[in-house]
């Protein structure tokens, strides 16, 4: 009889899927189509994730989220701009669940 009563539990709305299987179709897709820009992004979001996962274990880590996202532009030659669109695309995606329109 709780259950009915407790407001958070709503079993209409659909949950969302976990963040990692987004990530994984998205890359699906952006083999699919070959585009490299979407992969080369998306890889790093892939690699990003799985620093932060780490990094958060580590007590001695004080902001894993800005140390993962710059141990991951350090590794494919990028700067703190390339850390930072890295953040910024991870905020994006889980939001949407898909890349960002170009600018184009």
């Amino acid at each position: 009889m709780s259950d009915f009563l407790d407001m958070n539990a709503d079993e209409d709305t659909p949950q969302a899927p976990p963040f990692a299987e987004v990530v994984k179709q998205l890359i699906k897709e952006a083999n699919k189509h070959k585009s490299f820009m979407a992969l080369f992004k998306l890889q790093a979001v892939k690699a990003y994730l799985e620093l932060y996962e780490r990094y958060g274990l580590v007590p001695n880590i004080k902001n894993p989220v800005t140390r993962a996202s710059l141990a991951v532009a350090k590794s494919v030659g990028k700067g703190p701009y390339f850390a930072c669109r890295v953040r910024k695309l991870v905020t994006y995606i889980r939001k949407f669940q898909c890349l960002p329109p170009t600018g184009r």
